[in-house]
């Protein structure tokens, strides 16, 4: 019925499976979603819990195939002013494990700046643990012909520059090799 199923042939509406769903990860141990939901806690409001209809009201009908539900502060509940229908896309920017980076006056996810730049986020994320300013990671493209083997003259002059107190990650970042890599040239266990 028009109430239960959103729609008058008898099949359930999109917007009425996403409700459902909701309920079932947060209340239903034996639903594939619960460990990430309802065992750590997360709940649905009293009113949607009760009211397809409520939820409905207070959120609208599903925009398209392309929306699903979520919740805008991930360790809150569902509930008025903390759902939203949302793409993949701004779910991913919203998730516990995303990692921002502000650079050029834009705070923006790891991922976007990979898609922007054409630098894979792998390596973005890489440079970034290493120490790299943030602005220099996600710009600089990589050097291909930088990655070839090390010249024993850059080697040497590698290892004055440490010798001299220079940090590792400012050499592996010239050298476009990684500060492992460096301190093993540097300490003379490894000729790349």
């Amino acid at each position: 019925n028009v109430t239960h199923g959103h729609t008058p042939t008898g099949n359930h509406s999109p917007t009425y499976v996403s409700w459902r769903s909701m309920i079932m990860r947060c209340y239903q141990p034996r639903y594939g979603a619960y460990p990430q939901y309802g065992a750590r806690g997360i709940r649905v409001c009293d009113r949607w819990r009760a009211s397809f209809m409520a939820f409905l009201e207070d959120l609208g009908a599903r925009p398209s195939r392309a929306y699903s539900l979520d919740r805008i502060d991930g360790a809150g509940h569902y509930e008025p002013g903390n759902v939203r229908w949302a793409t993949l896309r701004e779910q991913a920017w919203n998730r516990y494990d995303t990692r921002f980076v502000t650079a050029h006056g834009e705070c923006l996810p790891v991922q976007e700046w990979s898609r922007r730049t054409g630098i894979g986020h792998s390596t973005i994320l890489q440079r970034l643990n290493y120490g790299w300013d943030p602005e220099e990671a996600v710009t600089r493209p990589p050097d291909a012909s930088r990655r070839a083997r090390l010249t024993d003259s850059q080697v040497e002059a590698m290892r004055r520059r440490a010798a001299e107190g220079e940090p590792l990650v400012s050499l592996a970042r010239d050298y476009s090799i990684n500060p492992a890599t460096a301190s093993r040239i540097v300490a003379r266990k490894v000729h790349v």
